[in-house]
């Protein structure tokens, strides 16, 4: 087989550790990925000097938690919520699904949202999950799930809280395997990619991960429920989760200029 024209050079050992320059390397290209995603957002350059001159003065004195994200909060209680509704026996009809609940009562929604989001007033949380699409207001006035995941549509505050709990996430993991494990197990940080899959089977991809990534939620889902802590018993608890996306990127758009690609070589 002939060689290609050009050929990539071969990175380090990763045994050698990281130098100055490939720490800054990287941390400018994530900088350029985050501030290329928030100009998609409609934000300025101006805005963004502003986001890094605060991140800068909170880094160390406020540090980034979770549990202080309240749209994530929210995001998660409904969705805590909705798994309930499709694995509690006395929440299932006689066809396994999940049924149709009335507003109030023992057994209701009320009765649910009073579990998984008790910091928030029934009816505000009733109003915005029928509005955002996780419920359905029946005509006889009771109310089922869409789907069991809470999957909030378009780009709104509870959104943007997602990502930044997400980018969290990752980058957690990230330091865990390469700098704070030491010696305990790694955290599963895996990745399925090609460079040469043709656009017109980009639907069946989509399709095929959607469902493969729902089968496994479902069965983390189940598997964390089963076994959180419940009750007044002081229990040392921690936050869990695993996350799942695709992704695609346009091998004809946004490829730097050959000249460019030629200087950085």
């Amino acid at each position: 087989m002939p060689r290609p024209a050009t050929r990539r050079a071969v990175t380090r050992s990763a045994a050698s550790g990281i130098t100055a320059a490939e720490r800054n390397r990287a941390l400018e290209q994530m900088c350029r990925i985050l501030f290329e995603f928030a100009l998609t957002l409609g934000a300025t350059r101006q805005d963004l000097r502003k986001a890094i001159a605060t991140a800068l003065v909170n880094t160390g004195r406020l540090p980034y938690r979770m549990a202080d994200v309240e749209g994530f909060e929210f995001w998660h209680g409904a969705g805590e919520l909705m798994a309930a509704w499709y694995d509690q026996v006395a929440l299932l009809g006689e066809d396994a699904e999940p049924k149709p609940l009335p507003l109030s009562g023992t057994t209701s929604l009320e009765s649910l949202i009073a579990k998984y989001l008790p910091d928030y007033p029934s009816t505000e949380v009733v109003d915005l999950l029928v509005t955002d699409g996780l419920l359905i207001r029946l005509p006889n006035g009771r109310y089922r799930p869409r789907k069991r995941m809470a999957v909030f549509p378009g780009l709104n505050d509870r959104t943007l809280d997602r990502m930044a709990v997400v980018l969290r996430a990752l980058l957690t993991t990230f330091a865990w395997n390469a700098v704070e494990s030491k010696g305990r197990p790694a955290r599963p940080e895996r990745q399925a990619h090609t460079s040469h899959l043709p656009v017109d089977k980009l639907p069946e991809f989509e399709a095929m991960v959607k469902q493969q990534a729902t089968a496994l939620i479902d069965q983390v889902d189940r598997w964390m429920s089963m076994r959180q802590a419940t009750g007044s018993r002081k229990t040392r608890t921690a936050r869990v989760g695993v996350s799942l996306f695709s992704y695609v990127e346009d091998n004809d758009r946004g490829a730097p200029p050959r000249s460019a690609r030629k200087r950085r070589s």
